[in-house]
């Protein structure tokens, strides 16, 4: 299965040229990580946006004061405990009006972890373990989606509290050890979000 192994890079050669005297729309990929799945889930994404022909910068929500020179955000938090992480929270808060005047936000999570591709409630589990906070961000943002990824955790990256939680047994179902992020899925959306924006489905990309 192509979601347990590492990001795959995107090849150089499926980057498109830069237009002379025309400039590339500009994202913002904005993200919320504690252990660093998520921030390379945002790292695919605006790497396949920029191949897309998108000037898209990935950047954690700490150090994402405002949109200030860009055109549009893609906004993604780690999941724990059912909740986005607070400062990508903060950030929709201090930036709701200039997101909206946008119309170019999409929203993704990272959390989901271990449930097989055979359980017939895969679906709908995944759908139930969208934070309750993304019904008020879409509304406040204007977000066009959100987007749920499975996600990756590896109990030896994690810091004390968050190990301890782990040996508890409600926590089994959250804590399964291992990287379940989907490449393909992720590649994929990142490229709809592209073809939104630039109306060229660049399937090579």
């Amino acid at each position: 299965m192509q979601g347990r192994h590492a990001a795959k890079a995107i090849s150089p050669g499926s980057k498109p040229h830069k237009q002379q005297g025309k400039r590339n729309m500009k994202l913002l990929v904005v993200y919320a990580s504690r252990y660093g799945a998520t921030r390379e889930i945002a790292e695919r994404i605006a790497e396949v946006l920029t191949a897309h022909g998108l000037d898209a910068m990935p950047r954690p929500a700490g150090n994402a004061t405002d949109l200030a020179g860009y055109d549009g955000c893609i906004i993604g938090s780690a999941i724990y405990f059912g909740k986005w992480r607070r400062e990508a929270i903060n950030f929709t808060e201090r930036n709701k009006k200039a997101l909206a005047a946008t119309n170019a936000v999409w929203l993704f999570s990272s959390g989901p972890l271990g449930i097989p591709a055979s359980d017939p409630d895969r679906t709908k589990r995944l759908a139930a373990a969208e934070p309750r906070v993304i019904h008020r961000i879409k509304q406040q943002t204007g977000a066009r989606e959100h987007k749920l990824f499975f996600g990756a955790l590896h109990r030896k990256k994690l810091g004390l509290a968050h190990r301890l939680l782990a040996t508890l047994p409600a926590s089994r179902e959250w804590a399964e050890d291992g990287d379940f992020r989907e490449w393909d899925e992720i590649n994929n959306w990142a490229k709809s979000i592209g073809t939104a924006l630039t109306g060229s489905d660049r399937s090579q990309a």
